[in-house]
């Protein structure tokens, strides 16, 4: 989904991210979740997550392009408060990029966002409205938006 250039300028942030916090946002883009079976964006993030043993204090960061699904996994140590943070970075950075048909730049302003997250640390308070706010809203799929559509609209 990225270009050369583009991939090789975010492996640089997150190779940097990693040296100065000890902490981890691993952005994953795969063409179509039809070669791993029924399962849902949001159980293959956290299978991968597990599975890479990723720390409790990372961020996983799935796209399946074909699909128009993705997730933002974040590891056990981030408290509640982030998932309003999470919820706004998908509804305002990375699914109008994709909506507009530029996933390089949905996935390059979510893993900025994710980046910048991981350098403030869990124990941060996120911006934005108070994080009790953003619980009472919360659903099942705060981190996952299906069908995103694609240019001209939704699948």
């Amino acid at each position: 989904m990225l270009d050369d250039a583009r991939q090789k300028e975010l492996s640089l942030k997150l190779q940097k991210l990693y040296l100065e916090t000890n902490r981890e946002v691993v952005v994953v883009t795969i063409a179509s979740m039809a070669p791993y079976g029924s399962i849902s964006v949001g159980s293959l993030a956290a299978v991968w997550f597990r599975r890479w043993h990723l720390a409790s204090q990372d961020v996983l960061f799935l796209v399946a392009v074909g699909d128009r699904k993705c997730r933002i996994q974040l590891g056990t140590n981030w408290p509640k408060r982030w998932d309003g943070h999470c919820r706004r970075v998908m509804e305002n950075d990375i699914v109008p990029s994709f909506k507009a048909g530029s996933y390089e730049q949905g996935i390059l302003a979510g893993a900025d966002k994710l980046i910048w997250m991981q350098q403030s640390g869990p124990g941060a308070s996120p911006p934005g409205r108070p994080w009790q706010e953003e619980l009472t809203e919360r659903t099942n799929s705060i981190f996952s938006m299906s069908a995103v559509g694609g240019p001209g609209g939704p699948p």
